[in-house]
């Protein structure tokens, strides 16, 4: 089996590479999250898929629970053990129980605390699974979050998807490598 991934070395890293990780470092992450060193190939692409994560991960309309049960329906979908991992635990430092996790992880449909999570689930699902928004569900998920919802939540399942597909195709492992801030030649 070929090795898919490994995190560069900082002595090898270009200024551009520098640059977006320390972009990273200093923002709501505080580190790289290992898929996106596979993105500095690119690091144009790094830069701006990061500049969307953060974005619709931390100032999203959303609250922080409700955009938590979108990631691992997201990792469940696409079995990204790496994302399932980091973002479970997470939601359970928001308060997410553990039974509406476990029913995530075993595919059943979990029994919420509220409407709201109970239109995310079957917003995110139905994105995922149907491909479609069919108009009820449209309706109700406006009603609940207004068209910045409505954006925020197919962001969130577009982005994740775009990870989980970066951790599945590279094979990138449930690791974190710290780099503290780095500096250009």
């Amino acid at each position: 089996m070929i090795r898919r991934f490994t995190i560069p070395d900082k002595d090898a890293l270009n200024t551009q590479q520098i640059k977006v990780i320390n972009k990273i470092i200093d923002g709501p992450r505080g580190k790289v999250p290992s898929p996106i060193y596979k993105w500095l190939v690119k690091p144009e692409l790094a830069d701006r898929a990061q500049l969307l994560g953060e974005s619709i991960r931390y100032e999203s309309s959303l609250r922080p629970e409700l955009i938590e049960i979108i990631i691992l329906l997201v990792a469940r979908y696409w079995d990204s053990k790496y994302e399932w991992e980091f973002h479970k635990e997470i939601a359970l430092d928001l308060g997410i129980p553990k039974s509406i996790i476990k029913s995530i992880k075993e595919s059943q449909v979990p029994e919420f605390r509220s409407n709201q999570e109970e239109c995310i689930y079957a917003f995110t699902k139905s994105i995922l699974e149907k491909k479609i928004i069919e108009d009820d569900l449209y309706e109700s998920a406006k009603n609940y979050f207004g068209e910045e919802g409505l954006v925020d939540m197919t962001a969130l399942v577009g982005y994740y998807s775009f990870i989980s597909m970066t951790i599945n195709v590279f094979e990138i492992p449930v690791l974190e490598k710290k780099y503290s801030r780095l500096e250009s030649d």
